[in-house]
């Protein structure tokens, strides 16, 4: 008789343990229970499975060798593979089924808590599925309007942490008119830049093979896509508008010699896509772009870059790449961020967002153009100074309101000026409030706060 799923932090884990244990060496198997997490290792003597475990009351989302299991409210479980790359995991009738290599070390880790995969509800309640060679998670948002009925942007996502997948941007982009397709990178601990592992380049043959499912759909053109991300989601946008002869490209801050910056950063994802690190493995990750420029000169998207001046990317990759692209005559949009380094890249890409799909699509912007860097306050002469940077076009005026613990002090009217002062005293707290609007415009402002509290 079938019963309800229960929350005992192991039943699973034991039924998965006791079918287990009678495949390895008696002397091999070690158990380790711990609060949150059970291990279970061995090593395989002849072929270990199939194995069935019962998951009919919950439901299953696999990513990669990490399996999760979810009641009707949360996640309970999750279930990492390590060992062979053989060994595999399918879902049949409402069982887990496992078949591991024979003769093979071989690991299972069960949680009931500080999860891989930190996301708490079933992924299937906001993404969808694209099966190829490998299945594609995305989320599909519908044009709004019907005059941009063909336009599609493609959001590709930057690197998270290991297991963390996201959609990138959504709500940076859910005004805006178009059709949006969002697609995860979960192909591997950290994701293969959406390319693949061993240089298969399958998870490539699947996201594609999606992308033009969708250009189908809607009754559209490569030249209908406009790809768009920033960080490793920069690079992917922009190999996949070379590759594919999209439209346009906006790519925000990414390392265009891709194989200098796995190896430094990280070589495990190097070894992951390419099989090695060796020198070799390096320049092919550095010439991917390059070659697919020299390739498809000409059938060219548009390229739009951005990128900040503190950024290191900035003088390793944007530079030399656009020094190429002059050289060959091809024309692209370069946007250069002063004092903006990578970290900031979650601050001004939404705005950039804003300003430039605004601008695609002749929108009226939301926001303003502006982005505010290197705040800060100074005590100098006994005086309290607020100082800042402000990247924006010669429309944008700003304006001050000086608080003393909490009472407004002094107002400073809307000028071209970024720095403020008020006489300063010892144990208050101030605040300054920035306004910063179109002087043509006016209607279109931005207001925020910045705080600081002197030492008594």
């Amino acid at each position: 008789m079938k019963t309800q799923a229960t929350d005992h932090s192991f039943l699973l884990a034991s039924l998965l343990r006791d079918e287990i244990t009678p495949y390895f060496e008696k002397h091999n198997v070690q158990t380790d229970i711990k609060e949150t997490m059970l291990i279970i290792k061995g090593t395989s003597i002849g072929e270990v499975g199939p194995i069935f475990l019962p998951i009919e009351f919950y439901r299953y989302n696999i990513r990669n060798r990490v399996i999760e299991l979810f009641s009707a409210k949360r996640k309970q479980f999750e279930f990492e593979i390590l060992g062979s790359s053989k060994n595999t995991v399918r879902v049949i009738d409402g069982y887990l089924v496992f078949n591991f290599e024979p003769n093979q070390n071989f690991e299972v880790i069960i949680r009931t808590s500080r999860f891989l995969t930190m996301r708490p509800v079933f992924p299937q309640t906001f993404e969808s599925k694209f099966s190829m060679h490998d299945q594609v998670k995305y989320k599909f948002i519908p044009a709004r309007d019907e005059a941009f009925s063909k336009d599609l942007i493609v959001v590709f996502s930057a690197m998270g942490r290991p297991h963390q997948y996201n959609f990138n941007y959504m709500k940076s982009f859910k005004d805006h008119p178009a059709n949006q397709l969002f697609i995860l990178d979960d192909f591997g601990e950290k994701g293969s830049y959406y390319l693949g592992k061993d240089l298969s380049f399958r998870n490539e043959t699947s996201v594609i093979s999606l992308i033009m499912n969708i250009l189908h759909r809607i009754h559209a053109t490569p030249k209908h896509v406009t790809t768009f991300g920033s960080s490793k989601g920069g690079y992917v946008a922009l190999y996949y508008a070379l590759k594919y002869g999209f439209g346009e490209v906006v790519s925000l801050a990414p390392s265009i010699n891709l194989g200098d910056f796995l190896i430094s950063q990280h070589p495990d994802l190097l070894e992951y896509m390419t099989g090695g690190s060796q020198s070799y493995h390096v320049y092919e990750m550095n010439q991917l772009i390059y070659d697919l420029v020299r390739e498809k000169r000409d059938e060219m998207p548009y390229i739009h870059l951005m990128v900040g001046t503190a950024d290191s990317r900035k003088l390793e990759h944007l530079d030399p790449f656009v020094s190429y692209l002059e050289s060959l005559d091809i024309p692209f949009d370069y946007h250069i961020v002063e004092g903006v380094d990578h970290s900031e890249l979650k601050f001004f890409a939404p705005q950039y967002i804003d300003y430039y799909f605004s601008r695609k699509f002749s929108l009226k912007s939301s926001l303003l153009y502006f982005f505010v860097m290197n705040e800060q306050f100074l005590v100098e002469n006994d005086q309290i100074v607020f100082k800042m940077n402000v990247v924006t076009d010669e429309s944008t005026e700003v304006a001050f309101y000086w608080y003393m613990n909490d009472q407004i002090y002094k107002k400073t009217p809307y000028s071209n000026d970024l720095e403020t002062k008020i006489p300063y005293e010892s144990g208050n707290q101030y605040r300054v409030k920035i306004f910063i609007r179109n002087r043509i415009a006016q209607d279109q402002k931005v207001i925020f706060n910045r705080t600081f509290t002197s030492e008594t």
